[in-house]
């Protein structure tokens, strides 16, 4: 388990194999809420992990990306890097205005 959280905080992403109920599979990343603290994620179930990470995991990168920006958005903020980021960990919003 700790080496499953290691990796998901290294990668933003979590996958889970058969973990909860047999045969199920699924991927998640994280949302953020206004300064970039994770507090939801997006998950998506899928057949085989290792085969659908590849197409899966844009996707839901992109949509986690917009709602944590809706989310700075609505309390005023903007996050700089948000952990749905793969480019930046510095996870300090910015303010506007």
């Amino acid at each position: 388990m700790r080496h499953a959280l290691s990796i998901a905080r290294r990668t933003y992403v979590a996958t889970a194999q058969s973990e909860l109920q047999l045969g199920v599979s699924a991927v998640a990343v994280p949302v953020c809420g206004p300064g970039g603290r994770v507090i939801a994620a997006l998950e998506v179930e899928v057949n085989d992990v290792r085969a659908e990470i590849r197409s899966i995991r844009p996707i839901l990168t992109v949509a986690a990306r917009s709602v944590s920006r809706e989310l700075a958005t609505s309390a005023g903020s903007q996050p700089t890097n948000s952990p749905t980021d793969p480019g930046g960990a510095d996870q300090r919003p910015v303010r506007r205005g």
